[in-house]
């Protein structure tokens, strides 16, 4: 295959230990209540402990209400430290994803949260053979640009509903408003990179934990 074309390697998200995870996960987990409760925001921005994630990476929140999708929200390239950008995606989770009503505080019992570290983002080959045979739909998850419009999905998607290399293409155009066949278009900015998740659930015994997250010893 001449060079230039191949399918690039991508980066691997950062790893975090479970102690930091699991300091994530309180962070998620209160900020959902302090939206539910209409708290403001400022509450939560107190000086990090030493020991929280203080890495930056594209990361999103997703939302399970008894199994189902109750909200994601996300962003594909890291600008602040984790241990800030997951509570303020989870209340935009909470509140801002357009295609669900607010999250009441009613259902948090019931809640399961998966926070998804990406690792960088790649610029992916523009020769449609490189690109499909390189894809791989169940570890890689692909972000596009064009004219103004993003759409991005999840590895765990197209995992989940058992998407081809085509399929992921073409979905990720329909959810940025484009067509099935943007992927293909000389002036789109097309993207892959690796993601890593863990859940919180029980969410319920996690808010017993106190109204501050342990300080991590």
């Amino acid at each position: 295959m001449p060079s230039g074309l191949s399918f690039p390697a991508l980066p691997e998200p950062v790893h975090l230990s479970e102690a930091e995870e699991h300091y994530l996960g309180l962070l998620a987990v209160r900020a959902l209540k302090n939206q539910c409760r209409g708290l403001p925001e400022e509450d939560e921005n107190e000086q990090p402990h030493p020991s929280a994630p203080m890495a930056k990476a594209g990361v999103f929140v997703t939302l399970f209400h008894h199994g189902e999708l109750r909200g994601c929200l996300g962003t594909a390239e890291g600008r602040e430290p984790l241990c800030l950008s997951v509570p303020r995606l989870a209340r935009a989770a909470a509140s801002k994803d357009r295609r669900f009503e607010p999250v009441e505080e009613g259902e948090l019992g019931a809640m399961e949260v998966e926070v998804t570290i990406l690792g960088g983002l790649t610029a992916l080959p523009a020769d449609a053979a490189a690109l499909l045979a390189g894809l791989k739909p169940e570890i890689h998850g692909v972000y596009i640009r064009l004219g103004g419009r993003s759409g991005l999905y999840l590895p765990q998607v197209a995992r989940r509903l058992g998407w081809g290399p085509t399929e992921l293409l073409e979905q990720v155009c329909l959810k940025a408003r484009l067509s099935k066949s943007a992927w293909q278009l000389p002036g789109r900015s097309l993207f892959a990179f690796t993601a890593r998740s863990f859940c919180v659930s029980d969410l319920n015994a996690i808010l017993l934990e106190g109204e501050r997250p342990p300080d991590g010893r």
